[in-house]
Parts: C-alpha cells; structure tokens; sequence
C-alpha cells in the first residue's frame, strides 16, 4: 500500500475511533460507521487533517479544471446535472475513483461539485460560530447605507488623514474572520482569489463579482435555523461581496 494511503487510513483511525473493530469491542458503545459515510459527511478541518492538505483536494481539483476552462459563460450560475454533480462529488469525497477525469466533464457540473460540497460542510466555511455577529455587524454599522458595495475601492483612494470608513470596515471585518478556524480561513482566502479570476474575465464569462457572491453566499455562510437565512439574504449576500472584493487586504 502507498505511504499516503496508510497515513490516511491511519488518520482516520484517530479521528474516528469507531471505525475499527479492534476500538468498537473495547467500547461497544461505539456506534458502528462505515468508511463510506464518514468520508461524505466530514469536517473541513477533518478532511484537510486527513488529507494532510491545506485546502481539501476535492476544491483544488475543480477549482483547476475550472480556471483551465475560464472563458465558459455562466460560470457557477448555470447548472450541471445534478446525478451528475452527486456522483463525481461521492467519487472525490469517498476517493472511489482516484483517477477520476474532469476534463471530459461538463465545467458546469465541475462548478457543482464546488457549490455542493460547500453547502453540504457540517460547519460551513464562515462559521456558524461568527454568524450571529457578521450579520448583526453588518446591520448595527448601517453598511448598506454607510458603505455600499459599489463604492468600495480597491486599492482605496484616500480623501483625508484619518482612517477611512472602507478601512475601518475591512479592519473590522477581518477581526471577526479571525476567530475562524485556520482551515476554514485558509479556504475563505483561496474561494476568494479563485472567484476574482473568474471576474477578471467577466467579459468572456458573463460572471461579475456581484454575480458571483450572490451565487456563493448561500454555500459558504447560512445559519442552522434556515429561516434567518432568508431573513438575512442581503446581508449575506453583502459580506460575501464585501469579502470578494477585498480579500487582500482582509487574508494578508
């Protein structure tokens, strides 16, 4: 067996003790799972722990299938087959097929497997723990109003001396970014700088920022009461947006 492979099964044996007999007949309260299962429904932070990866090989793949093929309209807006996006999705999650080929496959369920793999975390990459006070942030500030997305600027243009209302919310921002898990951090940076590539082409793809963060606002922060989720679909849609556009200065 490769050294990968048994570092693997050896790191899942320590995240999920249950999984081995030997550990379930000294603690038969342990329930069984199967390797399947676990795989599908991992952490972020347990998948790269597992993989040994900073970001899950499951995001890298398609995020460069997805830039080789830049150029196609509709990035992340239109829609694969979702069989088809639920299939690859199991192959990569589960390493079914390590040899799995995307270059043959539609971009637009490549795309997919981005969005279903996010939306499906158990935790979701801007973390429940930070959700109460992103949105509540984002209202208490007035940010619609005080600092709408169309007049941010990157890099700022500075008018005075002291610190500037778009300085103070990026600075503010990034403290509640901060609490993140580095892993979920990590990622938050990677999206990031994958989607403003996208955009960069916009006149090639059709796909602007503002595009894109409404696209990906519901996979990457959404409460566990959905019902705030629609409630709070703008400001959602803001820090996500905000976040897009001035991820440089929030992850350097």
């Amino acid at each position: 067996m490769p050294l990968h492979q048994e570092t693997r099964r050896e790191s899942l044996r320590t995240l999920y003790p249950q999984i081995t007999m030997k550990n379930r007949k000294q603690n038969p309260q342990l329930p069984l799972v199967k390797k399947q299962d676990i795989l599908n429904s991992m952490t972020l932070v347990n998948r790269c722990h597992y993989e040994n990866h900073e970001i899950p090989s499951i995001i890298t793949k398609c995020v460069t299938e997805v830039e080789r093929r830049i150029r196609a309209e509709g990035l992340y807006k239109k829609s694969g087959s979702k069989l088809l996006v639920e299939k690859t999705l199991n192959q990569l999650a589960t390493e079914e097929d390590t040899n799995i080929n995307l270059d043959d496959m539609a971009i637009h369920v490549v795309t997919g497997v981005i969005k279903r793999y996010l939306i499906t975390l158990p935790n979701p990459v801007f973390c429940f723990d930070i959700y109460d006070e992103t949105i509540g942030y984002i209202r208490t500030k007035n940010l619609f109003e005080r600092l709408p997305i169309s007049e941010i600027k990157i890099p700022e243009v500075k008018t005075g001396t002291g610190i500037s209302s778009q300085t103070l919310t990026i600075n503010e921002i990034r403290g509640i970014l901060m609490k993140l898990p580095q892993k979920h951090l990590k990622l938050s940076g990677f999206l990031s700088e994958h989607l403003d590539k996208i955009a960069s082409l916009q006149n090639k793809n059709r796909m602007t920022l503002h595009n894109l963060a409404i696209v990906f606002s519901p996979c990457l922060i959404y409460d566990i009461n959905e019902e705030n989720c629609i409630s709070d679909m703008n400001e959602r849609n803001y820090v996500v947006e905000f976040v897009l556009k001035s991820y440089v200065q929030l992850f350097s």
